[in-house]
């Protein structure tokens, strides 16, 4: 039976590749305690890190293509056009069904095309709409 190597305890262990056996070496609560730590102590470092996993991971983009499309966007909403993101950061915005990477976006345009339901036809009644009633 295999023991951790801070505690002593005897488990239960996370996997990884990392080692001949396939278990950490730490038991998962001493492990989980290490990163609630870390974490912690490096809140700038950990947001980075979850940035990028993120990019990677829900939109199939490295932090590099993401600045590409936002200098192709010359650093703007690619809806509105606001240098300015409202509510602090910019919102990388996708296909909701393909998970596809299309732009950055303000907050208010990336929660008004959300609440359209991403649909082009509710999108341009509601310019219509807009259009016909502006008074």
């Amino acid at each position: 039976m295999k023991k951790c190597t801070k505690c002593g305890g005897k488990g239960p262990f996370y996997k990884t590749h990392q080692s001949k056996d396939g278990l950490h070496s730490w038991c998962k609560k001493c492990a989980d305690t290490q990163k609630k730590e870390w974490a912690k102590n490096n809140p700038k470092r950990r947001k980075e890190i979850c940035r990028k996993w993120n990019l990677k991971k829900r939109y199939g983009i490295s932090e590099l293509d993401w600045f590409a499309q936002f200098e192709k966007q010359k650093r703007r909403c690619a809806i509105c056009g606001t240098k300015k993101p409202d509510r602090g950061s910019w919102c990388t915005d996708h296909d909701h069904e393909t998970k596809k990477f299309r732009g950055i976006l303000c907050h208010s345009c990336n929660l008004a095309i959300g609440l359209l339901k991403d649909d082009v036809l509710v999108v341009e009644s509601a310019a219509r709409y807009v259009r016909n009633n502006n008074v």
